[in-house]
């Protein structure tokens, strides 16, 4: 049991306690009000008192009481909602399902740990909550809450970073071991997408001399018989300097990315894109001895921005790969050099 879940635990009985005898008489109640604020004015874990009115609709959940730290941690003052309707106070409550929790609690009189539970509306910014609901006599129902957005954008963020190393460890692994230039291609492929949640990944390589992507015939492909039409058009496709997105990262050697790839010209590739529902395009170069010898780009149906982190590990991706692209040529593509 986390200690948020022992918390709630123990204000479940301080509430029974403060609330579980003469309900009815509005005096009594009053001032047992008053004493569950005075109480609990320096708890940090929001807290709200709510009552249904009908047993028939969740809505009807008006709100009784409410605690410092639960407008610190909604941003919404207590005098704006205290006496609304949940569908008044908190209009998104309905589409998320959180009232109708709290209304079968409120009948059910078994509490309930929701666990984790987002909400967002035009006042409340979105954000990561956990809930603990007790039952109270005479259909109410209190809410506990503590707001663990903060701590979770912490693990994710310390989740994300232990990927994008994992992503560069099995990179430079790969390719150390693979003994093709096109196994070293298609390991890294498979990882970035594995790790990245992109869906296809490919290789252009540089045509000799010319200045111009040639597809290397190396692919991520998850289903071959779906996403065939994208690798026919790709490969009889070529990229001058500056044209398309891997031409652009050809010229700039930079990393590149759109959001929506069928947005890039009116071409029979372009087509293709659309038709198999691929929006979001991400492109990277790979470099050996200064100079751009192969994009790896990749495709999804959406993918956010990258960032900055993503960014960096992407480039020391590129140059690992082109180092090892240096001992090796792909058997069917023009010589780089």
């Amino acid at each position: 049991m986390t200690a948020v879940v022992a918390t709630f635990a123990f204000l479940a009985a301080v509430l029974v306690a403060l609330f579980g005898r003469e309900r009815s008489r509005h005096r009594v109640a009053a001032r047992r009000l008053a004493l569950f604020e005075s109480a609990h004015r320096q708890l940090h874990v929001g807290l709200k008192i709510w009552h249904l009115e009908d047993p028939d609709d969740p809505g009807s959940l008006r709100l009784l009481a409410s605690n410092p730290a639960a407008e610190e941690a909604t941003g919404v003052p207590i005098a704006e909602v205290v006496g609304k309707r949940i569908d008044e106070g908190f209009p998104e409550v309905m589409r998320y399902g959180i009232a109708q929790e709290f209304a079968e609690v409120a009948l059910s009189g078994e509490p309930k740990h929701m666990g984790e539970v987002i909400y967002g509306d035009a006042r409340m910014t979105e954000g990561i909550y956990e809930v603990y609901c007790v039952p109270l006599p005479d259909r109410g129902v209190a809410v506990a809450f503590h707001n663990v957005t903060r701590q979770k954008t912490v693990e994710l963020s310390i989740e994300r970073a232990a990927t994008l190393i994992r992503l560069l460890a099995e990179v430079a692994v790969s390719a150390n071991e693979a003994r093709t230039a096109e196994a070293a291609l298609e390991g890294c492929l498979t990882h970035v997408c594995r790790r990245t949640g992109m869906a296809i990944g490919h290789v252009y390589w540089r045509a000799g001399d010319d200045d111009a992507l040639v597809s290397s015939g190396t692919w991520h492909l998850p289903d071959a018989e779906r996403y065939g039409p994208l690798r026919e058009v790709t490969e009889r496709t070529r990229f001058r300097k500056g044209e398309g997105l891997p031409g652009r990262v050809f010229a700039s050697g930079e990393a590149d990315w759109t959001i929506d790839a069928t947005m890039e010209g009116d071409t029979a590739r372009t087509a293709v894109l659309r038709e198999l529902g691929l929006r979001a395009a991400m492109a990277y170069p790979v470099s050996r001895g200064g100079e751009v010898v192969a994009v790896l780009e990749f495709f999804a149906p959406r993918a956010p921005v990258p960032d900055e982190e993503l960014l960096n590990v992407m480039r020391q991706v590129g140059d690992a790969v082109g180092h090892t692209l240096g001992r090796w040529r792909p058997a069917h593509a023009p010589d780089p050099s």
